[in-house]
């Protein structure tokens, strides 16, 4: 395709620092996650927020045998890797 080497740069989109920060309070409510925009609470939020989620994935697949989110002392079975494309055929 004509011109598909050509890419616009990203950050020339970007607002400036100053507008994201004004519009962050707003923002925030709208997506419900916090007001007044305070930013320990905000991650603190966002970790039970996480820690809820990854509660659901787990109970849901008793039988997975991933690493539990929820009991990060278990250890993390070693990554699997996908067969050798030669070892295909």
């Amino acid at each position: 395709m004509i011109g598909s080497e050509e890419y616009a740069n990203w950050s020339e989109q970007l607002l400036p620092w100053k507008q994201v920060e004004a519009k962050l309070p707003e923002y925030l409510v709208e997506v419900g996650l916090r007001t007044p925009f305070d930013g320990r609470a905000l991650v603190a939020q966002l970790r039970r927020q996480l820690s809820a989620a990854a509660a659901k994935a787990d109970g849901e697949y008793p039988e997975n045998d991933e690493p539990d989110a929820a009991r990060p002392s278990v250890p993390v079975p070693e990554r699997r890797r996908p067969p050798h494309l030669a070892d295909a055929f």
